[in-house]
């Protein structure tokens, strides 16, 4: 066997042990981020009562050390010729995030862009079960604890 046919065997096998490993993390993080982008789409469809947004669900790859590539739904919300899309970045991030509530270790994030701009919605765990998400710009100013009120001021800013 050569060199690269057992590196490859070898190296495959720590990969698939690492992806199996944390599928149960992987899961939760897709739960998650599906009921993220429900949450933003139903916010901005209560604000569009004359239905003159174009809402379509879309697709992203992404790849991680623990997950290897894997396939999450986004969000494009278009207006006219104004597109803001809303796309999961990463599962993984280093650092924590100092919010009005606390400093939380951050546990994934959605970037909400209009491809110039965008705001950073920080996933983190929350004292009582289950996760919460923090929505800043991308400079970090601004922290606020998302809610639909929150969502659609994001999404107005981006839609100017």
């Amino acid at each position: 066997m050569s060199q690269l046919a057992e590196y490859l065997k070898t190296t495959g096998k720590e990969i698939s042990a690492t992806t199996q490993a944390n599928k149960p993390l992987l899961d939760e993080w897709r739960r998650d981020v599906e009921h993220f982008l429900e949450v933003v789409q139903s916010a901005v469809e209560a604000a569009d009562s004359d239905r003159v947004l174009f809402i379509r669900k879309s697709r992203v790859y992404l790849r991680e050390v623990r997950f290897g590539e894997y396939e999450l739904p986004s969000l494009e919300i278009v207006l006219g010729d104004t597109e803001v899309k809303v796309e999961p970045r990463a599962r993984f991030n280093v650092g924590r995030l100092k919010t009005p509530d606390g400093e939380f270790q951050v546990e994934g994030r959605v970037d909400i862009t209009d491809g110039t701009r965008r705001y950073l919605a920080y996933r983190t765990a929350l004292a009582e079960k289950g996760h919460g998400w923090w929505i800043c710009d991308e400079d970090r100013e601004g922290m606020r604890f998302w809610r639909d009120e929150v969502i659609q001021d994001v999404i107005l800013d981006l839609l100017k």
